[in-house]
């Protein structure tokens, strides 16, 4: 009983905010979401996108919409842009190994591991946001 009132009462919390505050992209500002399709499309990609061996970087970090998505997604906890992010990542992912083994005919394996965080910073945000992306990441893989 005591659970159902909570997810209630977080239930009408977050539609307050959203009406006090709604979602708007932060790239273009269309409504409803905090990232477009549109704006996620024109995020860079990392140059030179292999940083050590076998480490991919999918985003240039220094891309304005990029930087803004993962601010808001530590410091204001808009944990729908780490699922947003994770999708993304996956199917960005996705697209360079295809590239690859089109290429250079080998397959690789893929193993995501979210960077660790402090279990202070994680106390006091309330979410590992590598953990939240990875997990998003690998929703979007088959079983």
């Amino acid at each position: 009983m005591i659970i159902l009132i909570l997810a209630k009462l977080k239930l009408i919390h977050s539609q307050i905010i959203n009406l006090i505050f709604p979602r708007r992209c932060l790239g273009c500002k269309t409504p409803e979401t905090y990232l477009c399709l549109d704006c996620v499309d024109k995020i860079n990609r990392a140059d030179g996108s292999e940083t050590a061996k076998g480490v991919l970087a999918l985003f240039d970090y220094h891309d304005r919409v990029a930087k803004k998505a993962i601010w808001q997604l530590k410091y204001h906890g808009r944990k729908e842009i780490g699922e947003i992010l994770g999708r993304v990542a996956y199917a960005r992912l996705i697209e360079d190994l295809a590239e690859r083994r089109l290429w250079s005919g080998r397959t690789e394996k893929i193993l995501v591991i979210p960077a660790p965080l402090s279990r202070q910073r994680e106390r006091a945000r309330g979410f590992n946001q590598s953990a939240l992306i990875a997990r998003a990441f690998g929703a979007g893989a088959p079983e």
